[in-house]
């Protein structure tokens, strides 16, 4: 999914007017940035609910093959450990908050340096650097949107489920599975 959005968003990076619109007036590195400052004090804010979540259901391992298995470590000793859904959220959201954080820094650091380096030192290779920082830009914030709408998915539905694994009895009328 990350890279079907990815290619999505970067289209228009095909287009000179969007580059040069990108590199002058429309400053969508800046509103992203911006944007991406909020989203990490919800990531953020989120992880607190997670966390303190009351339902005994929550630290249980996740039914059926976890998608994770933890690995411990002690002395020379190592055990294996089913993911819970607790452990699963605090993950995903501290992940994405994580994710978010650096989108943040990056898009800044890129327009600081675009535009008191890039536009003195290699005029020229702008739109081309634009465009690799673009396709990478874009592709991270695929898997930022992705992944944040697996944890609203989570959030809103799964955790209220019981911990339940469908199960395929053979009966005399259906055949086995």
């Amino acid at each position: 999914m990350p890279l079907v959005l990815a290619a999505f968003f970067a289209l228009p990076i095909v287009s000179s007017e969007f580059v040069k619109d990108a590199l002058g007036s429309l400053d969508i590195t800046g509103k992203l940035s911006s944007f991406l400052g909020v989203l990490t004090g919800f990531f953020i804010a989120a992880l607190a609910p997670v966390a303190t979540f009351g339902k005994q259901e929550m630290d249980d391992p996740m039914p059926s093959e976890p998608p994770v298995r933890l690995e411990h470590t002690v002395n020379t000793e190592t055990y294996f450990e089913n993911l819970s859904r607790r452990q699963f959220l605090s993950f995903l959201f501290g992940y994405i908050a994580f994710l978010a954080l650096v989108l943040y820094v990056v898009g800044y650091v890129y327009l600081v340096t675009d535009k008191y380096w890039l536009s003195e030192a290699a005029p020229n290779w702008r739109p081309t650097i634009f465009r690799i920082f673009w396709c990478v830009y874009v592709f991270s914030l695929a898997n930022l949107l992705s992944n944040t709408l697996l944890g609203l998915f989570y959030l809103t539905d799964r955790i209220h489920r019981p911990n339940r694994v469908a199960r395929w009895e053979a009966s005399d009328d259906s055949p086995q599975k």
